[in-house]
């Protein structure tokens, strides 16, 4: 015998799972509107960019390419022959090879955003890097060694830094009017270790026993914070800091050994806070110079803010 209780919750039970489904719980269509899409990316969507397997290589269309390994040249290296170029060497070596490691090519009017970064170029028969054709290229990361002639060159408003020049047959860095070279060094090359033309700055940077000077700089430049030992000794007399014009701040270097410290071979710079150790001769100026007094006697102090001190 079941109690008014049960019979009343099997009533509500009854009840409940004969309540119209299409009221409860509506559903919209089961059928999917179109095929699944494949999720996976293609090559070009994980790698961008276009890898560099073999030389030589002409590179015609502007984009971003990079090394996939150490290269020989065969018997040439890279050529860029388009503006709008990032060449990364990815950490890898560009090994001459006759002719230019990387040499920008010549247009009517200058190959423009150029960037050439994060690897080796060495042992070629000619430049390591030729961009002297280019307007305002970037050039970072780079190790320039044992090339035939300049390790880098390049045209009018560069940016050069975080570069290494060594063993070059030539002058190590050289840079057109109006550039920037910055944390860079230059050691034991033929010719000078950085070479600058009007309009450019030289900062923080190091050169050492490079033939010529360590760094040299024509009118109108900023030559500051660089270290500079042991140029010219072996060659024809060449300076730490060597300017050749006019309009020039040569500010807070240190030059140590070598023939000259700072020579200066053109009136009208401007000559402060700069120190010279164990040069033949510390500072060598000629013509009219605005500079800080400059103590050339060893024990001599001097609290003038704009001193230059030789010690």
């Amino acid at each position: 015998m079941k109690t008014k209780l049960q019979l009343a919750a099997l009533a509500l039970f009854l009840s409940i799972i004969n309540y119209p489904l299409s009221t409860a719980f509506a559903q919209g269509s089961l059928t999917p509107p179109d095929a699944p899409a494949p999720t996976f990316k293609t090559l070009a969507q994980v790698e961008p960019r276009t890898p560099i397997s073999s030389l030589p290589i002409t590179i015609t269309n502007s984009g971003s390419y990079y090394l996939t390994t150490n290269l020989t040249g065969n018997p040439g290296g890279i050529t860029i022959d388009s503006s709008g170029v990032t060449l990364d060497l990815m950490g890898f070596e560009l090994v001459g090879g006759t002719g230019v490691g990387i040499f920008v090519n010549t247009p009517d009017f200058g190959r423009t955003n150029i960037a050439v970064r994060n690897g080796t170029v060495r042992s070629w028969s000619g430049h390591g890097i030729d961009a002297n054709f280019a307007v305002s290229p970037q050039l970072e990361s780079l190790r320039v060694s044992g090339n035939g002639t300049h390790g880098i060159r390049t045209g009018p408003g560069s940016l050069v830094t975080g570069c290494t020049a060594f063993g070059n047959s030539s002058n190590g860095i050289v840079v057109d009017v109006g550039s920037k070279i910055s944390n860079c060094a230059a050691r034991k090359n033929a010719g000078d270790g950085i070479q600058a033309a009007d309009g450019s700055e030289v900062s923080a940077c190091i050169a050492t026993d490079n033939t010529g000077d360590g760094i040299e700089v024509h009118s109108s430049c900023h030559v500051r914070d660089n270290t500079c030992y042991g140029n010219g000794i072996t060659g024809a007399g060449g300076a730490g800091v060597h300017v050749t014009g006019d309009a020039n701040r040569i500010d807070g270097n240190h030059v140590g050994s070598g023939r000259y410290g700072i020579k200066v071979d053109s009136s009208g710079n401007l000559i402060i806070r700069n120190s010279a150790r164990g040069v033949s001769t510390n500072y060598l100026f000629n013509g009219t110079q605005s500079f800080g007094p400059t103590n050339q006697t060893s024990g001599l102090v001097t609290n003038h803010p704009w001193a230059n001190f030789s010690f």
